[in-house]
């Protein structure tokens, strides 16, 4: 024979009825200047380097994503490039 047990009380949530709830903080100015970091292929193409060359070049200015990820700043890569135009 089959043992039946009766459904349990189940709520459900309603948000006109939801009390002592924090506000939910709108986008702010931040988050609009913040740009997406790029991969070694990308840096790789700006600079003009082959994918794996990238790791020795600039390895040192990557952000480690994981263990085995790493990305970069657009913006440490220009001042990189800006700063050999300068000592060229």
């Amino acid at each position: 024979m089959i043992e039946r047990r009766a459904a349990g009380n189940l709520s459900r949530f309603r948000p006109d009825s939801a009390r002592d709830t924090l506000p939910v903080p709108s986008a702010s100015a931040d988050a609009a200047e913040i740009e997406p970091l790029m991969t070694a292929a990308d840096v790789g193409h700006v600079l003009q380097l082959p994918r794996k060359r990238v790791y020795e070049v600039v390895g040192h200015l990557a952000i480690q994503i994981t263990p085995h990820t790493l990305r970069w700043r657009h913006a440490d890569i220009q001042a990189l490039i800006d700063e050999r135009r300068r000592g060229t």
